[in-house]
């Protein structure tokens, strides 16, 4: 596992570090093995919040220190992943000297999975961040995969 962050033909890599699961111990959630598998997941999965984590250090790296005062994050998360599993952030180099840039940004495995995509920027650019760009239209039946069994009007039940 590196700690170092490398840049390699206009891509910053951040370090492989492994996914925590801090919401394990909650209840009635996907987070736990039960509930996760019950979803269709491979088990509890980490929250996906968890992952903007890696990006703070590459954030600076990419548009300095302004980024923590009039930069944006947007992600949008297609793979889930388990405790202990290792992923790492990567960042688009932006153009230099601008103060007005938006980049590709994601989430990936050691493997080559995406985890998340999206965008990252500063300033004021001029496109939509990913997910605002995003044509949010229900998606095929056939491509559902967290709770393939529900269908619209289901009941789910309560939560305590």
């Amino acid at each position: 596992m590196s700690d170092e962050i490398s840049v390699k033909d206009g891509v910053i890599y951040g370090p492989l570090l492994p996914a925590r699961n801090h919401a394990a111990s909650m209840t009635n959630t996907i987070h736990t093995d039960e509930l996760g598998a019950k979803a269709g997941m491979r088990g509890g999965v980490v929250v996906g919040t968890h992952h903007l984590d890696l990006f703070p250090s590459l954030l600076f790296e990419a548009f300095g220190p302004a980024w923590a005062e009039h930069g944006t994050i947007s992600m949008f998360y297609t793979y889930a992943m388990l405790a202990g599993e290792e992923r790492r952030a990567v960042i688009e180099v932006p153009p230099k000297g601008t103060t007005d840039a938006q980049v590709k940004v994601w989430v990936e495995t050691p493997d080559g999975k995406t985890i998340c995509t999206g965008t990252a920027s500063i300033g004021n650019p001029d496109e939509p961040s990913y997910v605002m760009a995003l044509n949010l239209e229900n998606a095929d039946r056939k491509d559902i995969q967290i709770l393939h069994d529900m269908h619209p009007g289901d009941d789910m039940g309560t939560v305590d």
